[in-house]
């Protein structure tokens, strides 16, 4: 007999999985009554997010509320320069039954697509925005240490140092 609730869920980054870029996340809030029922994890060694009914004979989760949590499950990447090959996220439940308890897989293909960030120009800790004297005529005197970077490339292909030159 087959059992309308569920002991068990999976998401797994089964294609192209890349630690440390790839994350799944549940996007839920403490106030859901499911919350309550069920634990989730996700491996960030093999890629794969587990859901499961804490107390599967006092506290069960039916399906509906299974559907209702892995219609909440998100991809995210945390990185500034990601790999493009696309992921595939493939989902799977447990009826927690002796036999033929998993279900069929489903999977789900994301496009990687990465954005050009923006370089950074920073100044050291230490260095002061108050001015710099110079007197006119004077000797070139340095205008500071600036620290340049770009999470995306360690190669710039041009700079400006943003004085503006009125040569008459």
């Amino acid at each position: 007999v087959d059992s309308e609730n569920m002991a068990s869920a999976t998401v797994t980054i089964s294609g192209n999985y890349v630690q440390g870029q790839d994350n799944l996340v549940v996007d839920w809030d403490n106030t859901d009554p499911l919350y309550s029922k069920l634990s989730v994890n996700f491996d960030d060694t093999t890629g794969v997010l587990t859901i499961e009914t804490i107390d599967n004979v006092n506290n069960p989760v039916d399906i509906v509320g299974y559907q209702n949590v892995l219609r909440l499950v998100k991809y995210e990447n945390l990185s500034d320069n990601p790999t493009t090959t696309a992921r595939v996220i493939q989902f799977q439940v447990n009826d927690g039954e002796s036999a033929n308890s998993l279900s069929n897989t489903f999977d789900i293909t994301v496009n990687i697509t990465p954005v050009n960030d923006a370089p950074v120009v920073t100044l050291p800790v230490n260095y002061t925005t108050a001015g710099i004297a110079y007197v006119e005529n004077g000797a070139p005197i340095a205008i500071g240490e600036i620290n340049l970077s770009d999470v995306d490339s360690s190669h710039l292909s041009s700079a400006n140092d943003g004085m503006y030159r009125d040569w008459e």
